[in-house]
């Protein structure tokens, strides 16, 4: 198999190369780029993904996801301490 090095990396990809990429399908693609979370631009009647936003996209969502993971735990602490203190509607 031909490993690309790192100068001859290709810089965009197909609609199709990106959905797998992201394992999306083309409407959530299509959400992504009219968003402006991804880029792409028209090669002739061809739709070319750019690779680098591809990749920013998800290293943004890496970091987000690590930010709301300690937050997502308060929230849950909050809800358990929540329903430890309700009535059930049985006994209300």
């Amino acid at each position: 198999m031909f490993k690309y090095s790192d100068e001859m990396r290709p810089l965009v990809t197909s609609m199709n190369g990106a959905c797998r990429a992201l394992d999306v399908g083309p409407d959530r693609l299509y959400d992504l780029i009219n968003a402006g979370l991804i880029e792409s631009y028209l090669d002739g009647s061809k739709r070319k993904v750019v690779i680098a936003s591809i990749e920013r996209y998800i290293a943004d969502g890496v970091k987000e996801s690590k930010k709301s993971k300690y937050a997502g735990a308060a929230l849950r602490r909050k809800r358990s301490d929540v329903t430890k203190n309700t009535v059930p509607a049985h006994e209300a």
